[in-house]
């Protein structure tokens, strides 16, 4: 991937307000983390690497920005749910 490509891309997922240093240093990052076999430079990487997404395995996010996603098996349950449903129901029928 050429250099001018590479920063095109990365300018796309950037906020536009940010200095186009910025934007050729993570070009050279990306660069040299492709050597060391750290980041495929393909755009869901490229776009996983500007946002700091991690990604398991299967390929969820487990950690964006820094902060750990909730893995759905700690999520509520479906009756809690049910019951947060009919109490509202309740409320609005009164």
């Amino acid at each position: 991937m050429t250099d001018k490509l590479l920063s095109k891309i990365v300018t796309q997922y950037c906020d536009p307000t940010i200095p186009g240093e910025i934007i050729n240093e993570t070009v050279e990052e990306l660069k040299e983390l492709n050597k060391e076999g750290k980041v495929l430079l393909n755009e869901p990487a490229i776009y996983d690497f500007i946002h700091q997404i991690k990604r398991d395995r299967e390929g969820h996010v487990v950690e964006c920005e820094g902060i750990e996603t909730i893995p759905e098996e700690e999520m509520t349950e479906p009756e809690e749910y049910e019951a947060i449903n009919c109490s509202i129901v309740e409320e609005v029928l009164e």
